[in-house]
């Protein structure tokens, strides 16, 4: 709730027009797409970091969160956001262990970013090739 009343005021910036990410479709897929990434954060990506940091969690969390921003390359903004997402989230997975009550907060968060951040800020929440592509 905290991040969620701390991303509101990006609102407030200027907006371009309606965009797909923004589509009602997008309410039904992105808990699944959430839940895949989260499962791939908990399970495939936190446990190295912890071998990585010898088992120092602060650290590992943050290599963990740095990584998940990677995998949002190129959308620079989005990479910040999920950096400090990730890296939360992998703090809370190292410490409950618990998939589901994060991939819920991720899909709630990532679904009130796409809808309060004007488009030309998270050009869309996308990522990849379809990020370099014209709109």
């Amino acid at each position: 709730i905290l991040i969620a009343l701390l991303l509101t005021p990006l609102s407030w910036l200027p907006d371009a027009a309606a965009t797909p990410s923004r589509s009602p479709e997008r309410f039904w897929r992105y808990p699944l797409w959430a839940l895949l990434q989260q499962a791939m954060l908990l399970i495939a990506i936190a446990p190295r970091c912890l071998l990585i940091a010898r088992s120092h969690a602060p650290n590992a969390a943050l290599l963990a969160g740095l990584a998940f921003a990677l995998l949002h390359l190129p959308n620079f903004a989005l990479m910040l956001a999920t950096a400090a997402g990730g890296t939360l989230w992998a703090m809370l997975g190292f410490r409950h262990r618990a998939l589901l009550p994060l991939a819920t907060s991720h899909a709630i968060l990532g679904l009130w970013l796409t809808h309060i951040a004007p488009a030309w800020l998270v050009r869309s929440a996308e990522v990849g090739g379809r990020f370099l592509m014209g709109e």
